[in-house]
């Protein structure tokens, strides 16, 4: 059987981020074209999150949100980006991560998840 665990769920949209307590499951903008990155390359966590603010400030971009959940004792990150148009691919080619348009996520080590969170929770408060 597996072990789910409490979600954590951020939204970054316009360079800002929001720790989202209140509407932990669903989508940030159900009428919105999604894509999902796939993977990560090895970055810091700061690194990581700058890349993402910058994203959420292109002007293609409504949000993007990221999700934390341990599922099967494993560290699992899905981040989603809300778009505003759907030629965001062809418009934005110089983004870092591989992305595609199925829901997906990836997982990570425990500290890199722990990381990320803690840091974005400063950063949201």
């Amino acid at each position: 059987m597996a072990l789910i665990y409490k979600t954590v769920k951020f939204i970054i949209t316009n360079g800002e981020i929001i720790h989202e307590e209140k509407k932990l499951y669903g989508a940030f903008d159900s009428n919105s074209q999604r894509i999902y990155i796939k993977d990560i390359p090895s970055l810091r966590v700061e690194s990581l999150i700058s890349q993402l603010m910058e994203i959420s400030e292109l002007d293609s971009v409504k949000a993007i949100q990221i999700e934390f959940d341990r599922y099967n004792e494993q560290f699992n990150i899905e981040v989603e980006l809300y778009l505003e148009m759907k030629s965001f691919l062809e418009q934005q080619p110089n983004i870092n991560f591989p992305v595609q348009d199925k829901p997906c996520g990836f997982t990570v080590s425990e500290r890199f998840y722990n990381d990320l969170i803690n840091s974005l929770k400063k950063i949201s408060n």
